[in-house]
């Protein structure tokens, strides 16, 4: 429903805009886009979920892993 009424892929542009991310010239893993992450931090504040249980919600709920962009469709 949230998809019908957010542009998340604008609001992920603005904060790339407003917070550029750094280069990766030390290496390391390459991070989440930034639309995952503004998704993954609606789901924090909509549930009220600290770290710890925002990310154990997040690897044992099919439904948050279908919104945040993290669960590639069969």
């Amino acid at each position: 429903m949230l998809e019908r009424h957010v542009d998340f892929a604008a609001m992920a542009a603005s904060v790339d805009k407003a917070a550029p991310r750094p280069d990766r010239e030390r290496g390391g893993s390459p991070p989440f886009p930034t639309e995952v992450m503004v998704r993954i931090l609606l789901i924090r504040q909509l549930f009220n979920l600290p770290d710890e249980q925002r990310e154990f919600q997040l690897l044992d709920r099919l439904s948050f892993q279908r919104f945040a962009g993290l669960l590639i469709p069969a």
